[in-house]
């Protein structure tokens, strides 16, 4: 008989385009050893069959409601012995099991893999996430440098501290649609003897877009283009940037792409690029180098960018803001010799294995 789970999802969409949209066929993975009753607090509920005991969408979407519902579905669940609720990031749901299991009994496993504390916030926000990070069973973080800076920053045992890296299906991303590349570059106006240089990510300071249009001037006078996906707070900023720099025609801003259609993007590009200033674990760079896309980024985050990636290729991760040396490695692999690129994807194409998502399912397993 397989353990019971309680998988709390805060949002879905069949056309995700965040980190969420690789959470689906993890979810379809573990219910092969749990039996899972899935929690979805917003969006709509799945047409396809992900293998759980039972899936369920929310009713209310007003917080106050929707936490009182959360109790009440994570307290009929404990009726019937689901002692287990791993819930992914909502402080909202998280806080409910704890609320449910304080007098009850069970176990709350908490994931959350972000700097939370190298942004301000108000202060009932800090108050509540706080308290949440400290009444959680577990917390379950990407990295161990992220552990430690968990533990410090919230005064939290390091013992309760898991550590479950961010996963990648290896599989769906080293298979490019070779018909979808030729579509995406013919819509985008993208010249055969072109380079393309790819930005994946939400269009935020944090994540480096307000740094595109000083990276792609580098290039002015190059045969390159940027392609850049994603949106968020900072494209309209970004819009006007190109405009007063004439670079529209050099940077394609494509807007959000469902994450089933990035392999094609990024089996399509010479160079990916990651200037962010902050990071937990970027899962966009195991998308890079699943693709087996060179890529260059920043040292962002408590663990840094260089402790997820090969070591062979540390001299592509560059000190957060040096945006001269970020250049520079670009071109270097721009100008690379075709030895050299594919010595890259070598690197790439067997570090990245160790984040594929069987291996972390075992991680996950073992966690119960």
């Amino acid at each position: 008989m397989k353990p019971q789970l309680t998988y709390i999802l805060p949002e879905y969409s069949k056309t995700s385009a965040t980190h969420f949209a690789h959470i689906h066929d993890f979810i379809r993975r573990i219910s092969a050893y749990f039996d899972v009753t899935l929690l979805i607090e917003k969006g709509e509920a799945p047409a396809e069959d992900w293998g759980c005991k039972k899936v369920l969408l929310l009713t209310f979407s007003f917080t106050p409601l929707r936490f009182l519902e959360l109790m009440a579905r994570i307290f009929f669940g404990r009726l019937v012995e689901k002692k287990n609720v791993y819930v992914h990031y909502s402080f909202v749901g998280a806080y409910a099991a704890v609320c449910v299991f304080r007098f009850f009994g069970g176990k709350v496993f908490y994931w959350n893999a972000g700097e939370p504390w190298k942004y301000k916030k108000g202060w009932f926000r800090e108050m509540f996430e706080r308290k949440v990070y400290r009444a959680v069973t577990v917390l379950v973080t990407g990295t161990e440098a992220l552990k430690k800076e968990y533990a410090r920053v919230y005064d939290i045992r390091p013992e309760k501290i898991r550590v479950m890296p961010n996963w990648i299906d290896c599989g769906r991303f080293s298979n490019v649609n070779i018909a979808a590349v030729r579509n995406v570059r013919q819509a985008a106006r993208i010249r055969e003897h072109d380079a393309v240089v790819l930005f994946v990510h939400r269009l935020s300071k944090r994540k480096g877009a307000d740094l595109l249009p000083a990276i792609a001037e580098a290039f002015r006078d190059d045969p390159v283009k940027f392609l850049v996906v994603g949106d968020g707070p900072e494209r309209s900023a970004l819009h006007i940037a190109l405009r007063e720099k004439h670079l529209e025609d050099a940077v394609i801003v494509l807007g959000e792409v469902p994450n089933a259609g990035l392999p094609s993007y990024y089996g399509m590009a010479d160079l990916f690029i990651m200037p962010s200033e902050e990071e937990g674990f970027p899962r966009v760079l195991l998308e890079a180098m699943a693709t087996k896309t060179p890529f260059v980024a920043f040292n962002a985050g408590a663990g840094g960018v260089a402790g997820i990636v090969p070591p062979e290729l540390s001299e592509y991760v560059i000190p957060v803001g040096d945006v001269p040396a970020f250049i520079a490695a670009m071109k270097k692999i721009l100008l690379a010799s075709p030895e050299t690129i594919m010595r890259i994807k070598e690197f790439e194409e067997r570090w990245v294995r160790k984040f594929d998502i069987g291996e972390v399912v075992e991680i996950f397993r073992k966690m119960f």
